[in-house]
């Protein structure tokens, strides 16, 4: 039986890795141009010199042995390609409060989950607390014209019901990223929920940044609709919208990362805690699900364009998504430097919200979940805030 090999799986990411490099060539380049390099000819076997090292790095990644190991959790509730983890069932904290985990439908869930040393999960079950984790799953034919509202109705909310009915009791509710967001509208859904914990949750869209800002530029002039037919032709012709379509939208808010991140872990020893790290996020970042056409949709026009969240626009079923109608108790964790929901989108959330404590680490989008700063300011606070409003 042949056995995938670290080079096959990594081959050719990055992805789009064509992207990556020319992007990383055209800020030397535009650097050279900009008037301001007083020796062209140094500066030139400079940038020649930190490419050879970004593909050095490149190549100590894709050949690097680290695997990420599955933990086997116990699935609780099934449908569809949807999956419930329950990562308490197997510890001492069987009867404790229950939190329900949401995670963006973008990425696979386990960039909370990443390693024995690294796992936001494992770190609220040590806290005291019932953790379950919401998988997505990657579409399947039968669920290929889910929109937000199915996935919110016919997923996240009977998982937040199986969880009520184990424990017998009010559920906690999280979410990261856009789960965040989801997290938010279901706290306005039931009755079962006792707070609500946001990470990075996009809100208001209003101010060109970021993903908005490019999205912006797309959708104009026509308010999106022609980004909806290219959506909805490339959905036809894939199946659903591919991840690389997200991961080049990604690339383009900031065409230097790639290079910079590599030309980091060139400097870092790759058998090290931090270059195994950098390995594993790198992994889970070019490990991502395709989105279906609607929720594409609603995603990329309904909120990043049309601000339909912010506008009061949004609803799930017959609920408009206010949130200034969110009594609960909430934490936001509202990373400084964000750029993938940037502090202008996340702190509209917790400025509607009546009951609401607001965290800001001093990290990005992915740094608030497993960074170095992430256990002390960020996963240790939510877990101290979940146990306090945990009841009946």
């Amino acid at each position: 039986m042949h056995v995938e090999s670290n080079l096959e799986k990594r081959q050719g990411q990055p992805n789009p890795l064509a992207f990556h490099l020319g992007a990383t060539l055209i800020n030397m380049q535009q650097e050279m141009l900009s008037g301001h390099i007083a020796d062209p000819v140094s500066e030139f076997k400079n940038n020649l010199a930190e490419m050879h090292k970004i593909l050095a790095a490149l190549k100590t990644w894709q050949h690097h042995p680290f695997h990420r190991k599955n933990h086997g959790r116990p699935v609780v509730w099934q449908s569809g390609s949807s999956r419930l983890f329950d990562y308490g069932a197997q510890s001492k904290t069987v009867s404790a409060p229950p939190v329900l985990v949401i995670p963006s439908l973008v990425n696979k869930p386990y960039i909370l989950d990443l390693s024995s040393e690294n796992s936001l999960m494992q770190m609220l079950v040590a806290a005291g607390l019932r953790p379950y984790l919401l998988d997505w799953g990657t579409p399947e034919t039968a669920e290929s014209e889910f929109d937000l509202t199915t996935y919110i109705l016919s997923r996240a909310m009977p998982a937040l019901n199986k969880i009520h009915r184990i424990s017998g009791a009010k559920v906690g509710i999280m979410g990261y990223c856009m789960g965040g967001t989801i997290a938010a509208s279901m706290a306005l859904l039931t009755s079962k929920v006792n707070c609500l914990c946001t990470i990075g949750a996009p809100w208001d869209f209003y101010r060109p940044t970021g993903n908005r800002l490019l999205l912006q530029q797309m959708g104009a002039p026509d308010n999106g609709k022609n980004l909806q037919i290219l959506i909805r032709n490339l959905s036809y012709a894939f199946g659903n919208l591919p991840f690389v379509f997200l991961q080049a939208l990604f690339a383009a808010i900031d065409p230097a990362q790639f290079g910079d991140k590599f030309l980091r872990f060139n400097q870092m020893d790759p058998t090290s805690k931090d270059g195994q790290n950098f390995v594993a996020i790198e992994d889970w970042l070019n490990d991502g699900v395709p989105l279906t056409g609607p929720v594409a949709d609603d995603l990329l026009v309904k909120w990043h364009i049309q601000n339909q969240i912010n506008n009061g626009l949004w609803r799930i079923g017959n609920t408009v998504i206010d949130a200034t109608k969110i009594s609960l108790p909430g934490m936001f964790v509202c990373g400084k430097s964000d750029i993938i929901a940037p502090p202008e989108t996340t702190f509209a959330l917790p400025e509607q919200v009546k009951n609401a404590t607001i965290i800001q680490p001093d990290t990005g989008h992915v740094g608030m979940i497993v960074g170095s700063k992430s256990r002390e300011q960020v996963i240790l606070p939510i877990a101290k805030f979940l146990l306090k409003h945990a009841k009946n």
